[in-house]
């Protein structure tokens, strides 16, 4: 019965309705938080306030795309059996904004450049990954088409890895004092937990639904090329 109602219309529209208000919910306090920050422009030196507007401008353009692949996405061809795969899918989404409940650690600015940094470069590079993912994209493990150009000709999952960039990025000015640093640790370890279940799954959904997924595994790495 849960299999048939997830394969349904309504189904469909449910799940493109929470991702919708997610991104939503999400791109309006980026676009506040950016305004935020302008106006406390001259309460932090110069490169860490370009950096951090590098960063928050990315995180408004990476959340405003994933808000219209949302819209635009293809119908799926196979989808993954089970509840397990879903809440991990839901965890690996969501657990990097459960960061925010925490107190901020901001009285270094070398943190908050490095921070800030790899919130840029993270989010920017996973610009770049959703434009070739584009309309399969998908918070649960599905198949809609096999994409391997651009930089799925070398991982199997960019988008992830440069997320994670974005992740760590975030996760820096959450490392002290250490009673914060160890519940910001556990978030990033279960995260990365999830995700790597998260590309399994994907990876046995694709290779049911694309025959010739099996040989795309054999020349490319799941996230590093060459180490893993």
């Amino acid at each position: 019965m849960l299999h048939r109602l997830m394969w349904s219309p309504v189904w469909d529209i449910a799940m493109r309705g929470v991702g919708l208000l997610w991104t939503g919910s999400v791109l309006y306090g980026s676009l506040s938080g950016l305004v935020g920050f302008i106006e406390k422009r001259h309460e932090v030196p110069s490169i860490v306030f370009t950096t951090a507007i590098a960063a928050r401008v990315a995180v408004v353009f990476f959340v405003l795309l994933v808000f219209v692949l949302f819209v635009f996405r293809l119908r799926p061809l196979a989808k993954a059996r089970g509840v397990g795969v879903r809440v991990v899918a839901l965890a690996g989404t969501f657990l990097p904004t459960s960061l925010g409940l925490l107190p901020r650690y901001e009285d270094s600015a070398l943190l908050n450049l490095a921070s800030f940094t790899c919130l840029a470069i993270g989010n920017a590079l996973a610009i770049y990954g959703f434009t070739y993912l584009s309309h399969s994209s998908s918070i649960m493990a599905e198949a809609r088409r096999l994409v391997t150009n651009g930089p799925y000709r070398i991982m199997r999952h960019p988008v992830y890895a440069f997320e994670e960039i974005a992740v760590i990025g975030y996760a820096l000015n959450y490392l002290w004092p250490s009673r914060v640093a160890a519940f910001a640790l556990l978030i990033l370890v279960s995260h990365a937990w999830c995700q790597l279940r998260r590309m399994r799954a994907e990876e046995d959904v694709l290779q049911a639904a694309f025959p010739e997924y099996g040989e795309y595994k054999q020349h490319t790495a799941r996230l590093v090329p060459g180490i893993y």
